[in-house]
């Protein structure tokens, strides 16, 4: 392809498309000064040749681009598929890696949760015991005031007492 400015040819326009920022319906004619893509029919010799120039081009850019991409599976399906396979079983590795882990945490949870759960049946318990163990002390702190009421029992002897001295 020569870098020199080329005179605009007239094409045949097959389908639809932008060309030189108008829009061309097909069976219109336009005329584009570049290489013709397969939406433009030559309508003279200059017009097949630019055509042709696409062609080989366009051979030219595929074979640059396989070549730079022989790595790549996407033009050989069985080598896709190759490695599609592997990446999934990567993948499917790597999952059931993280389920472990996930199985691991969850078991660890379900064995402090037991623990929490047995501790506070022991709590229940222990709380269940004081509160037993409350009507008994407060029986014993009412025990002293029967002594008081003896005392009280006392003051009538008090004022015998009292009579008698005076």
């Amino acid at each position: 392809m020569s870098n020199e400015t080329r005179q605009p040819v007239k094409y045949r326009v097959k389908e639809k498309s932008l060309i030189g920022n108008q829009v061309f319906e097909a069976g219109q004619v336009a005329e584009y000064d570049g290489l013709p893509a397969d939406n433009l029919e030559p309508l003279c010799d200059e017009g097949r040749a630019r055509a042709a120039e696409y062609v080989e081009s366009n051979k030219q850019r595929v074979a640059t681009m396989i070549a730079a991409n022989q790595e790549s599976a996407v033009g050989d399906p069985a080598k896709f598929a190759e490695q599609f396979a592997k990446a999934l079983a990567e993948e499917r590795a790597e999952h059931a890696a993280q389920m472990e882990k996930m199985l691991a945490l969850q078991q660890e949870s379900a064995t402090k949760l037991a623990e929490a759960a047995h501790n506070m049946s022991l709590l229940a318990a222990a709380l269940v015991q004081a509160q037993a163990a409350a009507p008994a002390a407060s029986a014993t702190e009412e025990a002293p005031a029967a002594p008081e009421a003896a005392a009280g029992d006392a003051k009538p002897t008090e004022k015998a007492a009292s009579k008698a001295k005076g």
